[in-house]
């Protein structure tokens, strides 16, 4: 159920339970199962909010590192090409990224 829906339900309940007073005051006629039930519909819709904001950004990011990495191995390519660079000085290199001893 998407939130307008939801919305709209709660919207339905005020009308018929107080339709002339506050609006929050139709609350306290809502019956405690209604009212879970409401809470969980909104927090699933939530959730998958979040799951696909979380995804896209995911996606994203790894886009980012592709576009990096691409562009490392060009310049990498490059530098052997010109010669400022071998495979050897290139195995020293990702030893002293990682942390090992050269």
């Amino acid at each position: 159920m998407d939130a307008n829906k939801i919305v709209s339900n709660i919207n339905k309940d005020k009308q018929q339970n107080n339709p002339d007073q506050d609006p929050t005051h139709h609350m306290t006629n809502v019956d405690g199962e209604e009212l879970k039930r409401h809470v969980k519909e909104l927090l699933d819709l939530r959730h998958k909010q979040l799951h696909e904001q979380v995804k896209t950004m995911m996606n994203e990011h790894i886009a980012r590192l592709e576009t990096v990495k691409r562009g490392m191995l060009l310049e990498y390519e490059q530098s052997k090409q010109d010669g400022d660079l071998n495979d050897e000085s290139l195995g020293i290199l990702l030893k002293r990224e990682k942390g090992d001893d050269v």
